[in-house]
């Protein structure tokens, strides 16, 4: 039975790839929906290589250097921007603590600029009509939403001994 919900799970495709390019989506993950491609199993392994070449160096190195610590999901000082860092997460606190507009002003005029930095998939369009759209044209929250449920099953939520 968990054999073969597992496989369930892993073959359901209730997510999209984004990322890589088609001819790594096609060979590794077929079927699945990919719109926005990216990189292949050559950039994959050149940056493999290079961490490789970090963590083992061909020369001794000194031990008082720093280790780059790597990765891409904490916010580090030198490391890879990211949109809820420490500038833009005090000025959301202060202005909750202090009820004050100004803070969540520049919190949010930060945040919404930072799609012109490429940090956010939407900073990598250029839309060429901007003309919105006649609210009675636009669908109810209540119908939208109902688009972005999935089933979902667990192990617990269908064995005798959670109930």
């Amino acid at each position: 039975m968990v054999s073969q919900l597992y496989t369930l799970i892993r073959g359901s495709q209730i997510f999209e790839i984004v990322g890589f390019n088609s001819r790594f989506v096609e060979k590794y993950f077929p079927y699945t929906a990919s719109r926005i491609e990216g990189i292949g199993l050559y950039e994959i392994e050149k940056e493999i290589k290079e961490r490789y070449k970090n963590a083992y160096p061909d020369k001794m190195v000194n031990n008082k250097l720093g280790l780059n610590i790597g990765g891409d999901y904490r916010w580090r000082r030198n490391g890879e921007r990211h949109m809820f860092n420490p500038t833009t997460v005090a000025k959301l606190q202060q202005a909750v603590r202090l009820q004050d507009q100004d803070s969540y002003d520049i919190y949010a005029k930060t945040i919404n600029e930072q799609s012109k930095s490429l940090m956010t998939i939407r900073g990598l369009f250029e839309f060429d009509n901007l003309d919105p759209i006649p609210i009675e044209e636009v669908e109810s929250w209540t119908e939208i939403v109902k688009k972005f449920k999935t089933g979902a099953m667990s192990y617990g939520s269908i064995s005798t001994r959670g109930s």
